[in-house]
């Protein structure tokens, strides 16, 4: 709709920013503009009036008479829209040149009002559309072309049905139905309807403003106004969003959370705060005091809140304590709380206060202590040096034991040995040591062990044995344990136990010398006597018998005294000789043996077998092993079961990688299993026939175990005997 040319200007010059979106605007646009065809129409006639003779003046007066009334109530809504615009009002005259130039100048700005609104209402930034009582568009600004039927211009819109056009749009609505439904709703209710929100099906969202127009005469019109709130829904969905996401994190924190004003009233408050959600609804707004009075109980609590809260606030900085309550079962309750000031350009804005129930860490602290106190009392009545280092060696904990003053001691405790050192004077000679085993400690992860020998005072030397053991604590640093123990006593003894073993040793080395020395000397003149004994046996006919027999009972008697001395000459040697590591041929010591044994009485009625498997080479002492061979065999002669016609010895060598398995085999009178357990034990004989020394079995357990090896017998009285050697090859 086109206005007069002077409203337009006159809006244009004198319509206030803030009456932009007036909701009346149109109306009083109409009413100003039919105002200004009425103003046109008296103008004429005035200008006519001068012209014309007194009898046409007389006609054209009366006629204007008729006129005034229209010109009085289109003055009067003149009135009434310069007053909206913010003009002075028109003062009533019967001067019809005063009114003609009064209307000459409310054309005027009429004609720039009218220029003012269409420019306003074109480039607004809502879309306008106003339809008259009937339903057609007599308005429509771009924006709402732009808005809802990108490509179409506001003259082509202007004339149409709103709901045609709606219905034209059906396709672009998620919902059009209820779009459609709702516009003719609200036309038939002439219902003001503020954010009627449409989704389309691009995803954007439009917000629908409906104003019924209404006027003294009735109604005017529909104003519809549509605004794209897509950003708006965004950023209220993502604010929607985060508050839930924030409420829901604070909601399930294990901890009592609220958020004060400046006034120390509630903004927000968790669950865990206040579990009753109608008592938390209740609060918001409110402070502790109006809590303790709901509740009829004492503000002291309330009381001690508030100033730890003013406490915050003036101070900028937070606050945190620890509250203690009586639980109804006389228990208590601790909870840590904490307040702090939420900063905006260096100002408090709010206050945010939060409490975590401790009692289970409280009571456990608790627990810690009194473990700790017995710990350490149990520690301070060891009769040892305790400290704990910390990885740069400075004391974490020492018992009494260790610095006996109680200041000294507590002073040390984050300080070095050299603090000590540098503080007491003290200890300076054996610093550097124990700082060097230290640091082997730490390098090597292993234990470290030394002595220290100083003196107290006047006193006598004090020996004291120091351990450093590293270790990794449950913080997962590393720590030294050091402890020390006085070792004075054990070191006298150990001193005295040397001096004796001293003089043991060295009477043993002169006992092994005797021994040697006086059975090397006795076997001397008894191979003699065997010498003469043979002479006389051979100068002997063989017809006195009875001589022979006396001749053979001496032999036996000197070879048993002989091999008595060889036993003994063997232990001696196995005691005090060092062990060989010499390739062992098995083969020829087990022929050697044989060779010596041929002389032995009953050696003759026996089988002597050797089994050999010698594919890995044997390093051993050659001497031992011939020791070891000869005794067996040679037991197993002498014990023979002379009842069985096929006697037997077997000998089985077995030469491996790591060790050599000997086994010796016979059919002899085997051993009882009660003496089982002590053949291996000096002059023990297991049976009465035994002629010999008791000392074979002995001499070989002693050689067996100076090489390492084991021995095991497995025996069936009457039936035989096995022996079993294992002896390690000293070759890998």
């Amino acid at each position: 709709m086109s206005y007069n040319r002077l409203l337009s200007r006159q809006i244009r010059k004198h319509l206030p920013d803030d009456m932009k979106d007036h909701p009346a605007l149109t109306e009083f646009l109409q009413a100003v503009n039919e105002s200004y065809q009425a103003f046109e129409k008296d103008k004429a006639l005035a200008e006519r009036a001068f012209s014309l003779s007194e009898s046409e003046y007389i006609e054209i007066n009366e006629r204007l008479n008729k006129e005034l009334l229209l010109k009085s109530q289109s003055a009067n809504l003149i009135r009434e829209t310069i007053g909206i615009l913010g003009e002075d009002e028109i003062t009533p005259t019967d001067d019809i040149g005063a009114l003609t130039n009064q209307l000459y100048r409310q054309a005027a700005l009429a004609s720039q009002n009218d220029e003012i609104i269409n420019s306003l209402i074109s480039s607004y930034g809502t879309g306008i559309v106003f339809e008259n009582p009937e339903g057609k568009i007599i308005l429509v600004n771009q924006t709402f072309c732009d808005l809802m039927t990108p490509g179409h211009t506001s003259a082509e819109l202007m004339s149409d049905q709103q709901i045609a056009i709606l219905t034209k749009l059906r396709d672009s609505f998620a919902n059009p139905e209820s779009v459609i439904a709702n516009s003719i709703q609200m036309r038939q209710a002439k219902t003001m309807v503020i954010g009627d929100n449409i989704l389309l099906k691009d995803g954007r969202f439009i917000e629908r403003n409906y104003i019924p127009v209404q006027s003294d005469e009735g109604f005017k019109g529909h104003l519809w106004a549509f605004n794209d709130i897509t950003e708006k829904k965004k950023l209220e969905e993502a604010l929607i969003r985060e508050k839930n996401f924030t409420e829901g994190i604070l909601n399930n924190i294990p901890a009592d959370i609220a958020v004060f004003d400046m006034e120390h009233k509630y903004l927000f408050v968790n669950p865990t705060g206040i579990r009753d959600e109608l008592m938390r609804k209740w609060i918001i707004g409110k402070d502790d005091f109006d809590y303790c009075k709901f509740k009829g109980i004492g503000t002291e609590l309330a009381q001690k809140r508030r100033d730890t809260f003013n406490t915050v606030v003036q101070s900028k900085k937070s606050l945190e304590y620890l509250d203690e309550f009586k639980k109804k079962d006389g228990g208590n309750v601790y909870v840590y709380r904490k307040f702090f000031p939420v900063m905006i350009e260096n100002e408090v804005k709010y206050v945010i206060g939060y409490g975590v129930d401790v009692s289970t860490v409280v009571e456990a602290e608790s627990k810690i202590k009194k473990q700790k106190a017995f710990y350490e009392n149990m520690l301070d009545m060891m009769p040892i040096d305790v400290g704990v280092l910390d990885n740069q060696f400075r004391f974490v904990y020492l018992n009494k034991k260790a610095v006996k003053r109680d200041e000294i001691r507590e002073w040390l405790i984050g300080k070095t040995e050299n603090d000590f050192v540098e503080k007491t004077g003290k200890g300076g000679e054996l610093t550097a040591r124990r700082l060097h085993m230290m640091q082997q400690a730490v390098d090597s992860g292993h234990i470290q062990q030394w002595r220290e020998t100083y003196r107290e005072g006047a006193l006598d030397e004090l020996h004291v044995l120091r351990t450093i053991s590293p270790y990794t604590g449950l913080d997962e640093e590393k720590y030294l344990l050091a402890t020390g123990s006085d070792v004075t006593a054990i070191a006298l003894a150990e001193k005295e136990l040397k001096t004796k073993n001293d003089a043991l040793e060295k009477t043993n080395t002169e006992l092994d010398r005797f021994v040697y020395s006086t059975s090397h000397d006795l076997r001397a003149p008894l191979t003699s006597v065997l010498g003469l004994i043979r002479i006389i046996e051979m100068n002997i006919p063989q017809s006195e018998t009875k001589q022979h027999d006396r001749i053979q009972m001496m032999k036996q008697s000197v070879r048993k005294l002989d091999d008595f001395i060889a036993e003994i000459l063997d232990y001696s040697r196995n005691a005090r000789s060092e062990i060989a590591n010499e390739p062992v041929d098995v083969q020829a010591i087990f022929n050697e043996v044989c060779d010596n044994l041929n002389f032995m009485e009953g050696s003759g009625n026996m089988e002597i077998k050797l089994e050999l498997d010698s594919s890995q080479k044997f390093f051993s002492d050659k001497r031992r092993i011939k020791v070891i061979i000869s005794n067996l065999v040679s037991n197993a002669i002498k014990y023979q079961d002379l009842k069985k016609e096929s006697r037997f010895v077997k000998v089985r060598l077995k030469s491996l990688q790591k060790e050599m398995e000997l086994c010796v085999e016979d059919n002899g009178i085997g051993i009882t299993p009660e003496n089982q357990k002590r053949i291996f034990e000096m002059f023990y004989r297991a049976t009465s026939l035994s002629t010999g020394s008791g000392l074979g079995l002995y001499i070989v357990k002693e050689t067996i175990d100076k090489l390492g090896g084991s021995i095991s017998v497995e025996s069936t009285h009457g039936e035989g005997s096995l022996f079993k050697v294992k002896i390690p090859n000293f070759g890998i």
